[in-house]
This record gives C-alpha cells, structure tokens and sequence, in this order.
C-alpha cells in the first residue's frame, strides 16, 4: 500500500517530470529537504506494483526513463573503454 509520502512523491513527479533539470533539483531541494540523488533513489524505490496501480501511465514512463538512462550509461562506459 502507498504511503502518503508516496504518493506526495509520485504527484510531485508527475507535475515536474517534463520540467528543466535544474529546475527541478532545486524543487526537490525545497520540496523535500533532499538532494537529486536521494530523490531518485526514493522514487526508483516505489516502482513497484502498488505504484502501477495507483498511476500506471506515469510510472511505465518513468521505466522507459530509467531504462533509456541505463542504455546511455553502457553505452558510455563501453566507448570509453575501447
């Protein structure tokens, strides 16, 4: 079951997810008293069934999102290391 803090998050992310980066850090900044990094890692956490659930557009976007970065990151190490 989401949390309230849950779904703060998830509705924080869904108004901001097509907003400039910088923009956004210093929103999750103020927001949630949280650097980017922990912010992400607090929402890659509740990608999970309940998430599906209770938004499942939003959060099918966001695993393409993460999956996209992923690809780029690979992608980035095996170039550097050829």
């Amino acid at each position: 079951m989401l949390t309230d803090n849950d779904r703060i998050i998830l509705d924080f992310e869904r108004r901001w997810i097509d907003r400039p980066e910088g923009a956004r850090e210093k929103a999750i900044r103020r927001t949630f008293g949280w650097s980017h990094a922990r912010y992400l890692q607090r929402l890659n956490q509740l990608l999970d069934t309940q998430a599906i659930a209770a938004d499942p557009q939003l959060v099918y976007r966001l695993c393409g999102r993460i999956e996209a970065r992923r690809a780029t990151e690979v992608r980035r190490l095996l170039d550097r290391s050829t």
